[in-house]
């Protein structure tokens, strides 16, 4: 079954917020597959700014590798501003992927990329605004984990899995 697109509740926003260009995606080289054709669908999230995380390799070579692959889908989804984060909690719009616009609760799997430990708190926000059960909670536990893991100075990389019964470190699996 498809997952629909926020962009239709998005798009009215897009005027009230700065830089509103980071949220409408289309750019060269992204890839939009089909939902149902997919067996496994990843949302990638480096939890900075737009602007911040395109650049950022990791994620460009996981985008790659795994929309590379078939039956997977990969899309990616950053930290929103505070401007838009405030208007998506007035209007309901969850956490979305800016190749095709979809929630990012929808995917079977979130995979998040830190740079710095400054990320922490961005990926808590994206959690809260997914609406992922426990998010927030097990967001904190997994950050601690990841904190410990990559010492204060280090890069760490943390994937989840999105189930129905909340949200779960890939590695507890």
């Amino acid at each position: 079954m498809p997952v629909p697109s926020v962009y239709p509740r998005l798009e009215p926003l897009l005027p009230l917020v700065r830089k509103p260009v980071q949220y409408v995606g289309g750019e060269l080289n992204s890839v939009v597959k089909d939902w149902d054709s997919a067996e496994v669908r990843w949302a990638l999230m480096y939890p900075d700014a737009y602007e911040v995380g395109v650049p950022n390799q990791g994620i460009q070579i996981l985008y790659e590798v795994l929309n590379g692959c078939d039956g997977v889908l990969a899309e990616r989804t950053y930290s929103v501003w505070p401007d838009l984060e405030s208007l998506m909690r007035e209007h309901q719009v969850p956490q979305f992927t800016v190749d095709a616009h979809r929630p990012v609760r929808a995917f079977d799997v979130l995979g998040v990329s830190f740079a710095t430990e400054l990320g922490y708190t961005n990926l808590l926000t994206a959690l809260d605004l997914a609406g992922i059960p426990g998010a927030v909670a097990a967001g904190a536990a997994a950050v601690r984990r990841a904190q410990a893991a990559a010492g204060v100075h280090s890069a760490a990389d943390v994937s989840y899995r999105a189930g129905t019964a909340g949200l779960h470190n890939a590695q507890d699996r």
